[in-house]
């Protein structure tokens, strides 16, 4: 990985952003991991935002927003 990229991945990670997560991967882009065997392959740059939306629960705009308390 190149580093300006892969320091973007880091920040993303650490902000928990699925949104610039998901902005490293091309339109089309895929998400796989070869050394987790169970896990299906994402396509596409909305269906890995998506994913990552789901990995970080606690960064969804509803609960920033207060719509799921408890959450905050």
């Amino acid at each position: 990985m190149v580093p300006a990229l892969f320091d973007k991945y880091i920040s993303a990670v650490m902000e928990k952003s699925s949104d610039k997560l998901a902005s490293l991967f091309s339109v089309n882009g895929r998400l796989s991991l070869p050394f987790r065997r169970n896990r299906e392959v994402i396509v596409g740059r909305e269906n890995i935002r998506l994913h990552y939306a789901n990995a970080f629960p606690l960064t969804h705009p509803r609960v920033a927003a207060g719509a799921l308390p408890g959450l905050q």
